[in-house]
C-alpha cells in the first residue's frame, strides 16, 4: 500500500506540474491542459493496458525522462559560458542515458 502511495503522490505532482507549464509556458487554457495532462493515461487505461501499474510505469518514465531532459538542457546552455570537456561528456552521457530509460521502459511497457 505504501509503494502505490508514494507511486500515485509521485503521479500527482508530475500531472500538476505538466498542467502548469501547459498553462504558463504554452498558455493553453486551464480545460485544455486539464485534459492533456490526464489524456495519456486514461488513453492507456481505456485502450486495455493490462494495469495500473504499467500505466503508471510509463507515464512516469516518459515524463520524468522529459523532465531530466530539460534540466539537462538548462545545464547544457549554462555550460555554453565556461564549457569544459569533462561537463559535456558527463551531459552527453545523461542525454544516452535519459533516452534510453525512455525507449526502454517504452518497449516494455508497449510490449515491443
Amino acid at each position: 500500500i505504501f509503494g502505490l502511495l508514494t507511486t500515485f503522490s509521485s503521479y500527482l505532482a508530475l500531472g500538476l506540474t505538466l498542467m502548469r507549464t501547459y498553462r504558463m509556458d504554452l498558455r493553453l487554457s486551464k480545460g485544455v491542459a486539464w485534459v492533456l495532462s490526464i489524456g495519456v493515461p486514461l488513453v492507456l487505461v481505456l485502450a486495455a493496458v493490462e494495469s495500473l501499474l504499467a500505466v503508471l510505469a510509463f507515464t512516469g518514465a516518459i515524463l520524468l525522462g522529459i523532465e531530466g531532459l530539460v534540466v539537462l538542457f538548462m545545464r547544457a546552455r549554462l555550460a555554453r559560458r565556461s564549457p569544459s570537456r569533462e561537463l559535456l561528456a558527463l551531459l552527453a552521457l545523461a542525454l544516452v542515458l535519459l533516452l534510453a530509460g525512455m525507449i526502454l521502459e517504452s518497449a516494455r511497457v508497449l510490449g515491443a
